[in-house]
């Protein structure tokens, strides 16, 4: 049971790793991006709908992602991909669309090879903006997969 959701866990991350650009997932690479560039109002833009985010804290904000894309020696070693809802199990979708109603894209980020952040997008006239994070381990990560 264990090596099949190790395989789907891989298989979202890893399948695709060519097909980026555009979507949730593209504005999560252009995240990264405009922390590596130090480009804080593209990045207080895309956290701009987030109940969380205070832009006292943007500079912190732009290091840890900047660090994350160092420690993973760039972005493309990051493996960026949307994770479909379905992808997840009924109870997680569930619990996405009653915090965030059914307007939610999710999008994983691997920062190493058993941890993963996980990105809550919504799209608002065609612009993705982010509106919550966790990381997961990996085996937190498969309890949400079907």
């Amino acid at each position: 049971m264990k090596k099949r959701f190790t395989a789907l866990f891989l298989f979202i991350l890893l399948f695709l790793s060519g097909c980026m650009g555009g979507g949730a997932a593209g504005a999560v690479e252009g995240m990264y991006k405009a922390a590596i560039n130090g480009n804080g109002e593209q990045i207080d833009q895309i956290f701009s709908q987030a109940d969380e985010y205070d832009s006292y804290y943007l500079d912190d904000l732009i290091d840890e992602l900047a660090s994350n894309v160092m420690d993973q020696d760039g972005i493309d070693n990051m493996k960026i991909k949307e994770i479909k809802r379905n992808m997840l199990n009924k109870a997680a979708v569930e619990d996405l669309d009653n915090e965030f109603d059914s307007n939610w894209n999710l999008v994983g980020v691997q920062l190493d090879k058993d941890y993963l952040y996980v990105w809550v997008l919504k799209e608002v006239s065609g612009n993705y903006f982010i509106v919550y994070g966790e990381d997961f381990d990996q085996e937190e990560f498969e309890e949400m997969l079907k």
